[in-house]
């Protein structure tokens, strides 16, 4: 039997902030944001499969086009999508 891999990313509190207002995360997404940890430093910790990773971009990437958060909470939301995509552009 192998172990699933999976992969963290820090983020900032205002970019989990940010995730959390988002409607309609994939739910391999959105279970990987409401079972983030905190860091102890006021940040927050997401650790899942490369599947929700994945599912995550493609969030953020629909969030950002079609601009569904207001302007202060789209920022958080790009600068989380550079750091998951940093090879794609709009």
């Amino acid at each position: 039997m192998s172990a699933i891999e999976t992969e963290k990313l820090s983020i900032t509190g205002k970019e989990y902030d940010a995730l959390q207002d988002i409607r309609g995360l994939e739910e391999s997404a959105h279970y990987m944001v409401m079972l983030a940890k905190r860091d102890g430093k006021g940040g927050y910790i997401l650790e899942g499969r490369e599947s929700a990773f994945q599912a995550l971009q493609s969030d953020l990437s629909d969030e950002i086009y079609h601009q569904l958060s207001s302007p202060a909470r789209l920022r958080q939301i790009r600068k989380l999508y550079d750091r998951l995509a940093p090879d794609c552009d709009f």
